[in-house]
């Protein structure tokens, strides 16, 4: 879910630096409760992406892990 509003997120700001168009507010408003919640969700799904990508990668990577976490050679 975190990824589908990141994504209309980036849509939005497309729209609003190629069109001028801000898809956001045409549809709640401009600046109401409604459409701050919105914006907020996004910027929180956007930090939860960034969190997950961070950790994915700590997780995919064991040569980058901290020498404690790294996998031990059998000899």
């Amino acid at each position: 879910m975190a990824e589908i509003l990141v994504i209309i997120g980036a849509i939005n700001w497309g729209s609003i630096g190629i069109f001028r168009y801000d898809l956001v507010s045409r549809v709640f408003g401009p600046m109401t409760t409604p459409a701050r919640v919105f914006y907020s969700l996004i910027a929180l799904s956007a930090l939860w992406v960034i969190y997950a990508m961070i950790k994915s990668r700590s997780v995919s990577n064991p040569s980058e892990a901290p020498i404690s976490h790294r996998p031990r050679k059998k000899n």
